[in-house]
């Protein structure tokens, strides 16, 4: 497709949850998840899913651990609640507030049941994106810049 499409469940009562699926580790990736939850200022998924394969971090846990860090900030973010399946990484329920309310331990077999609270909250990073980083990024090289300029000036002029 053209866009993110997300999943849509009806009930029986008529009730309806749609559902992002980040794949591996899109799950990092603020605007991956973004596009995922919003579109045209709305949000369009209730919860996101993430299968991911943390096999290729060996026996290291500290990947692992960023790994899940990340996937919580995508939670508040986007004020998303976030259910992780990972085959060798943590399998966690993280609620819209990154807090993790269930884990199944890294490297250990196991399962969870997460019966996720919905959260109808817009956040400003949904509202205006990413693009003050890009604007504090240039801020800063600019700052550097000047700085080894004078620098270099200074160095110069007093041997």
């Amino acid at each position: 497709g053209e866009e993110p499409s997300p999943l849509v469940f009806v009930g029986r009562g008529g009730d309806r949850i749609s559902i992002g699926t980040p794949i591996c580790f899109e799950d990092t990736v603020p605007a991956a998840c973004r596009s995922l939850v919003w579109r045209d200022g709305e949000k369009v998924v209730d919860v996101l899913v993430n299968a991911s394969n943390d096999g290729w971090f060996g026996s290291s846990m500290g990947p692992r651990s960023s790994h899940l860090q990340l996937a919580r900030f995508r939670a508040i973010e986007n004020r998303v609640p976030m259910v992780r399946v990972v085959n060798t990484g943590t399998t966690a329920w993280i609620d819209s507030c990154g807090r993790l309310r269930a884990v199944c331990p890294p490297l250990e077999p196991g399962w969870l049941v997460a019966r996720t609270e919905l959260d109808d909250r817009r956040t400003l990073f949904a509202r205006i994106g990413q693009w003050p980083s890009a604007v504090f990024m240039v801020a800063t090289m600019g700052l550097l810049a000047s700085t080894i300029r004078l620098r270099s000036g200074s160095i110069l002029q007093n041997p």
